[in-house]
């Protein structure tokens, strides 16, 4: 069916568009322009209502491309550096290499764990993924601490001194794998809540993201706004012996 909206709109209702493209057949997260979906209709569209809000485009990453070169809006990227766009966040390769530090002068000597199944997938040379990896490579290899990179969950081992997650969820999965450990440290990066459930310290990176939309707002208001937000490596439950 056609975007377009069929009946008129107040711009106070809107503040906030989701854009992302398809084939009409799946959901596929693709950049706008590079689907069906005439945008044209669609800006149109929310010209006329007089929409001066944000878009959002959550987009799958297996479908960038130089059509963002077409669409006329600010753009600023988080969570991920892509091409030359603006970027507001951390910087996520010095962020695990601090926390991967903290983890080394907390263990004894043994092998280091680095979980990340999202390893396996393709990725962009500057996700987030692949700098936080990076991040870890340099810290052990300063500390010359021996190391491993475990994309399956099945190849986690009870015999290392600690595992590094490359996310919070993936916490989860190892604990549930190398149950609970009681001997082993455990580290991942968000700091979600959650994480007070599972009953043990949990090192993590924390950042507020807050801090982080509240600087979207002001690049897309054309205001001074502050790329480089900072972070902190804490343990999450510290009240948890």
């Amino acid at each position: 069916t056609s975007p377009s909206l069929q009946k008129p709109v107040k711009p106070s209702h809107l503040h906030l568009q989701c854009l992302n493209d398809n084939d009409t057949f799946t959901d596929q997260h693709k950049p706008p322009l590079t689907g069906t979906i005439d945008w044209d209709d669609v800006f149109y569209a929310l010209d006329e209502v007089g929409y001066s809000g944000v878009y959002n485009m959550e987009i799958s990453l297996n479908h960038f491309g130089e059509n963002f070169e077409r669409v006329r809006r600010p753009i600023v990227a988080i969570g991920n550096r892509l091409f030359d766009f603006p970027y507001i966040g951390i910087d996520d390769y010095r962020a695990m290499y601090d926390l991967t530090c903290q983890m080394i002068s907390s263990t004894k000597d043994g092998e280091i764990q680095y979980f990340a199944p999202i390893l396996s997938k393709e990725l962009h040379e500057k996700n987030a993924q692949r700098l936080r990896v990076e991040g870890f490579r340099r810290a052990m290899e300063e500390q010359c601490r021996q190391y491993r990179i475990v994309l399956d969950e099945r190849n986690l081992s009870s015999d290392a001194a600690g595992i590094i997650c490359s996310t919070d969820y993936y916490v989860f999965k190892a604990l549930k794998r190398l149950d609970f450990s009681e001997n082993m440290k455990f580290a991942g990066f968000d700091n979600v809540s959650m994480l007070e459930t599972v009953g043990k310290r949990i090192l993590t990176v924390e950042y507020p993201t807050d801090r982080i939309s509240a600087e979207c707002m002001n690049y897309f208001l054309r205001r001074k706004y502050q790329a480089d937000i900072t972070y902190s490596v804490l343990y999450r439950a510290d009240h948890i012996k």
